[in-house]
């Protein structure tokens, strides 16, 4: 081989090291663009999202969700505090199953979302998020409340189950109990009570008889000398004794909307709820007699 050919032959190679090499760093760059663009994406969808429950509903689309509007705007601003939270959820009454996801899709952190219908079809549900599950059975039945009582505490509680008075109340005295302090119970569609075969208005017995007497029972360091707290609630437990949730005032607040009722739980065991009276400031021009409690 002569000097010529050898020549030839050590460019030619020299070109193909420097192809190989060229190759090679486009790939790196064509590599690392893609992951930014994925990266980009991943974020794009994460910010241009329906992430409010009422989108959410909105949008939905597989599984039916049938909620009023007014309860969509009304969970937004509800739960919007908790929303990045690792909640736990239970429902009562998932039908199907399509407000399930909807929780799921909007409670992006939860740890898991369970749902509990009587009706044997639920069964037959399935879903891609696993955190989701469904108990089939009457969530006032021993053998569900067993079930239920191993997969809590749980941070909300929501009621779309029978919407009967007598079921309303036995849920809320079985899984108020189950909420973490601080919890939110919901009772939905408490329309329900006014419309036959319910008793209606004057109804001294319905579910939401018993919750409106409970806004005393938030206030009972008022009235304490007064009368008891078996006194106020025992007409609707049927002989059976005051539960300690009622009686150790875990019942922080109730707030009563159109076919809503949701219950706090507070997040420690107190019935002297108002807290110490603070008196600041040193002018009382026009009532000086405040100045002495401060």
């Amino acid at each position: 081989m002569t000097w010529i050919q050898s020549s030839l032959w050590s460019d030619i190679g020299k070109s193909f090291i420097f192809f190989l090499l060229g190759v090679g760093v486009a790939s790196y760059f064509a590599f690392a663009l893609l992951r930014w663009q994925k990266k980009f994406e991943h974020l794009k969808i994460k910010y241009t999202s329906k992430t409010t429950v009422s989108e959410l509903h909105r949008n939905k689309q597989g599984k039916i969700s049938d909620k009023w509007s007014s309860y969509l705007a009304y969970y937004d601003f509800l739960f919007s505090p908790i929303k990045g939270a690792p909640i736990n959820l239970f429902e009562i009454g998932v039908q199907n199953g399509g407000s399930l996801e909807v929780w799921g899709q909007y409670f992006e952190n939860a740890e898991a979302i369970t749902g509990c219908d009587i009706d044997e079809k639920c069964a037959a549900l399935k879903f891609d998020d696993r955190r989701i599950n469904v108990l089939v059975g009457d969530a006032n039945s021993q053998e569900i409340y067993d079930k239920v009582g191993e997969l809590g505490p749980f941070d909300i509680i929501i009621d779309d189950g029978s919407h009967r008075s007598d079921d309303i109340l036995q849920s809320f005295l079985l899984y108020f109990p189950l909420l973490k302090p601080s919890g939110i119970y919901i009772v939905e569609d408490t329309h329900a009570v006014y419309v036959p075969p319910s008793p209606g208005l004057k109804s001294k017995s319905s579910a939401l008889a018993f919750f409106k007497e409970l806004t005393d029972l938030v206030n009972f360091q008022f009235w304490q000398t007064e009368a008891t707290i078996s006194e106020l609630v025992s007409p609707f437990l049927d002989g059976k004794p005051i539960p300690q949730i009622l009686s150790d005032g875990w019942v922080e607040s109730l707030e009563f909307r159109n076919s809503i009722v949701t219950i706090r739980k507070s997040a420690t065991a107190d019935n002297n709820k108002v807290g110490i009276r603070q008196v600041v400031g040193s002018i009382a021009t026009v009532a000086p007699e405040v100045k002495g409690l401060a």
